[in-house]
């Protein structure tokens, strides 16, 4: 099934609506390495309070921490549902954020409005990632950065057969009482979106091509920093996975964290 801009947009916020219900518990796995991922945030950006747009914001991984340094902080994103749970956390540490509900790709924001854009896990997730790239570029001051963060996944290979597909069918089934929804339904409607996407992969191939859409999004000063400090801190604290995610793959996978890391050049006009 082919879907046009406007259907997979649709689907892709709807999914999202769907996975907030469920999302805390699964960036839970990675809150031991909390203080790591902190600890990477005030070095990156350094201790002068900065302007920053935490573009894919979810339920604040980001931007909750990066508010508590000083920050200025935007969070955009597409699902209402992900909003919603963030202005709720945001609410219970006092925390002052402006969250808006737009498309990544699209940036209701004005020319270099804001000192650095960041985000986690979201370029796989946009149908046009070079025309996001080109997006972030516009709204970055001359001089500013964009920090996209990302993993490789590495997962033990999930059984064949007869075997793999009742693994499956039992995960589903335990996924749909936990979750209470058609899990069926929603990992179908999941691949069905990934299909669309040309970046939905988290392999080493997905990394080089996620440098690449930057690189087309007129950015320079490209680099790939690995996450040493984080990727160590959650080999000693991340909790197993639940038990059906684990029937749904090979078993417990672990993320290795790099991000890319890119600037606006400080000569830059607003072509």
């Amino acid at each position: 099934m082919t879907l046009d801009e406007r259907q997979l947009k649709q689907r892709l916020t709807r999914f999202w609506d769907q996975e907030a219900r469920s999302y805390d518990p699964v960036d839970g796995r990675l809150s031991g390495a909390a203080p790591a991922w902190r600890a990477w945030l005030a070095e990156a950006l350094g201790p002068t309070p900065l302007s920053v747009l935490d573009l894919g914001a979810g339920t604040g991984f980001l931007t909750l921490p990066l508010a508590e340094l000083g920050h200025t902080v935007i969070g955009l994103d597409q699902s209402p549902a992900m909003l919603a749970r963030l202005c709720a956390k945001a609410a219970a540490r006092g925390l002052s954020l402006t969250l808006i509900r737009a498309d990544a790709e699209q940036l209701p924001l004005a020319d270099a409005s804001v000192d650095v854009v960041i985000s986690r896990w979201l370029l796989w997730l946009l149908p046009h990632p070079a025309r996001a790239a080109r997006e972030w570029r516009r709204v970055v001051r001359p001089g500013g950065r964009v920090l996209a963060l990302s993993s490789i996944e590495a997962y033990p290979p999930a059984p064949s057969g007869i075997t793999g597909w009742a693994r499956r069918q039992a995960g589903l089934a335990l996924s749909s009482l936990a979750e209470r929804r058609n899990a069926w339904h929603w990992r179908h409607e999941g691949q069905r979106i990934d299909a669309h996407l040309p970046l939905a992969r988290f392999d080493m191939q997905a990394r080089a091509d996620k440098l690449h859409a930057l690189r087309y999004g007129k950015l320079t000063d490209l680099r790939i920093d690995p996450l040493d400090a984080i990727n160590d801190a959650l080999g000693r604290t991340r909790q197993p996975q639940a038990f059906r995610h684990r029937l749904l793959t090979g078993g417990d996978g672990r993320s290795y964290f790099y991000a890319l890391i890119a600037r606006r050049r400080r000569e830059d006009d607003d072509d």
